[in-house]
């Protein structure tokens, strides 16, 4: 048989690590977890969105709240992380929210296992809007990650990052054939190249698989369909 372990109930916004975590956890090098909740926040600003927190918990212990978003006026600092963190080799702490920022697109930011924060980037909508995936750090030390909206065409980018803030648009999607609306993270392979997915667009407009160089240069793999259009 099993037995299940009830360790902590996230609930309305207010309690201890926030309410409505979507992503999962991450088990840091000190040995706790740490994620991120998609609302609750304590700060007191103007909260225009659901806000959010990143937080941390052991094993066995309720959760404590490293960093409520929208601790900023207009949530300058980000706001809606639906996305996990990941650690970085430096030991801090990466993600993204879907809203907030200097324009409202978005943010990159970084947290220590302390709780400092640092907005690295505001997504602009030319450079890419609502990052709802994660960030993946290359061999190059850089991070990497996708916009489900914004860029060129209005469909979504694959951008690079550095650990200091200096964003680079990979892609814009919503050219003929290349796919649209990027949802989930990138992958980087053992040939050092970048994969991932598109919701929409490719050949018959139900998505691709995608291969994207560190230089941004795109191939689609595969354009999925349905079989009354895949004949």
């Amino acid at each position: 048989g099993c037995e299940l372990t009830f360790v902590c109930a996230f609930e309305e916004s207010g309690c201890p690590g926030g309410a409505f975590p979507f992503a999962g956890l991450l088990l840091a090098a000190d040995g706790n977890f740490y994620g991120t909740a998609w609302q609750g926040n304590a700060s007191g600003h103007n909260v225009i969105y659901g806000a959010g927190t990143v937080f941390e918990m052991t094993a066995t212990g309720q959760p404590i709240t490293l960093y409520g978003f929208c601790s900023q006026t207009n949530c300058s600092d980000g706001g809606d992380p639906f996305a996990p963190v990941i650690q970085a080799v430096d030991g801090n702490l990466y993600g993204t929210t879907v809203n907030g920022g200097a324009k409202g697109y978005g943010t990159v930011y970084s947290i220590t296992t302390s709780g400092t924060f640092t907005a690295l980037h505001s997504f602009r909508y030319a450079d890419g809007a609502g990052p709802v995936a994660g960030l993946i750090q290359a061999k190059d030390s850089n991070f990497y990650g996708t916009t489900l909206y914004g860029g060129t065409h209005d469909a979504g980018t694959a951008f690079t990052i550095t650990p200091a803030g200096k964003l680079k648009t990979l892609h814009s999607f919503g050219a003929a054939g290349d796919g649209a609306n990027p949802y989930a993270a990138l992958v980087q392979a053992i040939d050092g190249n970048f994969y991932g997915t598109t919701y929409g667009g490719g050949a018959h407009r139900h998505g691709t698989v995608f291969r994207i160089t560190a230089s941004g240069k795109l191939t689609t793999i595969y354009s999925f369909c349905s079989q009354k259009n895949c004949a």
